[in-house]
């Protein structure tokens, strides 16, 4: 029971492992790329639910803002732009 209380007191951020937030921020900028709806999400990335709840947080949090303000390498700036306008909107 102590690890059951334990694990609910944790942050947040620590309940997905990084693999899944990487996989979810892959989720994110599918749908702003593509401009399809979470509902269309294709299931290889993940479920819709949990990937828009987890935009929505992260919206909130200011966590996509930061991914927006990272300098990333050239080839990863296109979505970065693209991200970054569909956070703005």
């Amino acid at each position: 029971m102590a690890d059951t209380v334990r694990c609910a007191a944790r942050p947040a951020a620590h309940r997905w492992p990084p693999p899944l937030r990487a996989a979810a921020l892959e989720a994110i900028v599918h749908v702003t790329c593509t401009g399809q709806a979470w509902p269309r999400l294709p299931s290889a990335l993940g479920p819709f639910r949990a990937c828009r709840h987890r935009f929505l947080r992260w919206c909130e949090d200011g966590t996509l803002e930061r991914v927006c303000r990272t300098v990333l390498p050239e080839q990863d700036r296109g979505w970065q732009r693209i991200l970054a306008a569909y956070t703005d909107s």
